[in-house]
């Protein structure tokens, strides 16, 4: 009796533990939250419109860069590449807690890019707003980069120009002109083909800070369809803060079968190459000099790789009608062309800072 009483204390004891085995502890139901874990970057931010969700709830992120030499690949949940695009993306709340994870990759400057095209090597990519600079209408505030092409009989020119940041240079700030031989005076068989264009930006629809252009071309003649693209940084500056190298270049003119010392001259330094919107203000100065030992002397200030004009006129004021041409000369430090009969054509080109160039008034 007693071994019997005991047979079935042991059963009962060994199904209670088996039912309390199998119940689950915290049973998971259709209204449980699960979380939404964001990453960290000093390349970009991210925002959630909630840190939780229930299942098969929609979770909308923001993405932000911050790195502008990095661009967005893409948004992804537990390895699932997310939906949306320009910088808003979504997803549906699994049965699980989710770790998003945003993947970017690195600008990269490409000047380069097969044999169809080619970037002037004269391009400048940093942008003064309301400058202009290489446009198309000089009268306008446009800013040109210049693109050659060698292909044979394009007369349509397919182009993109997309910038990673639109608060800087936006759509509406970008167009292409193109230049057929006939347009650029170039003689010679098939003068309709396209052998330039300039993509042009607007420099008073555009912000300052930095974007990416990334810019493809296309002959829409051929097939298949020869391309190329380029990617550059360009970054915009205000009127006026636009960075060039300077330095001190002295210029004494002989003066002599003009004038006597003690006579007034007149002479005015003209930057060829000014760069609107830098910070050398004008692209010329006038200065007022006494002829001493039968020469003037001014010290100015250049910019480097610039090429000046120089014109001389007897007084205290410049007048083109009055000029004195100036001969060539070349030394190990400066060229000057020279100028022709009835025109101040000639080009100084200081090779070496701080040096002295001594030229003399032609026969």
């Amino acid at each position: 009796m007693k071994k019997s009483i005991f047979t079935a204390l042991v059963c009962l004891a060994l199904s209670v533990a088996i039912f309390a085995g199998c119940t689950p502890a915290e049973p998971q139901t259709i209204d449980s939250q699960y979380k939404v874990t964001l990453p960290q970057s000093a390349d970009f931010s991210v925002s959630a419109d909630k840190t939780s969700a229930k299942a098969q709830e929609q979770v909308t992120l923001t993405v932000t860069m911050t790195n502008t030499d990095k661009y967005l690949t893409a948004v992804k949940y537990n390895g699932n590449t997310c939906n949306g695009e320009n910088g808003v993306y979504t997803f549906t709340m699994p049965s699980e807690d989710v770790s998003v994870t945003v993947e970017t990759a690195d600008y990269v400057t490409v000047t380069e890019d097969g044999d169809f095209a080619t970037l002037d090597e004269g391009n400048l990519y940093t942008v003064a707003q309301n400058a202009t600079h290489n446009g198309e209408n000089i009268l306008q505030k446009q800013w040109g980069f210049d693109v050659w092409f060698d292909s044979n009989y394009m007369s349509i020119l397919n182009s993109e120009i997309i910038s990673s940041d639109t608060e800087v240079i936006g759509a509406d700030a970008l167009s292409v002109k193109s230049y057929s031989k006939r347009d650029l005076g170039m003689s010679g068989d098939n003068d309709f083909e396209i052998v330039k264009a300039k993509v042009i930006i607007d420099t008073e629809k555009i912000g300052t800070g930095t974007t990416w252009l990334t810019m493809t071309f296309e002959n829409d003649n051929l097939s298949p369809k020869p391309s190329s693209t380029f990617c550059v940084k360009v970054t915009v500056v205000p009127y006026g803060q636009l960075q060039v190298e300077t330095n001190d270049a002295t210029v004494s003119i002989d003066v002599s079968s003009a004038g006597s010392d003690g006579d007034t001259f007149t002479l005015r330094i003209c930057d060829r190459d000014h760069i609107d919107g830098s910070t050398v203000s004008s692209a010329f100065t006038d200065y007022t000099l006494t002829v001493e030992n039968g020469k003037i002397t001014v010290t100015f200030k250049y910019v480097t790789g610039h090429g000046y004009w120089l014109r001389v006129t007897k007084g205290n004021a410049d007048d083109y009608l009055t000029t004195l041409l100036i001969s060539a000369k070349e030394t190990a430090t400066a060229v000057f062309t020279g100028d022709v009969k009835y025109a101040s054509t000639g080009t100084l080109i200081i090779t070496q800072p701080n040096t002295t160039v001594d030229l003399v008034l032609a026969d």
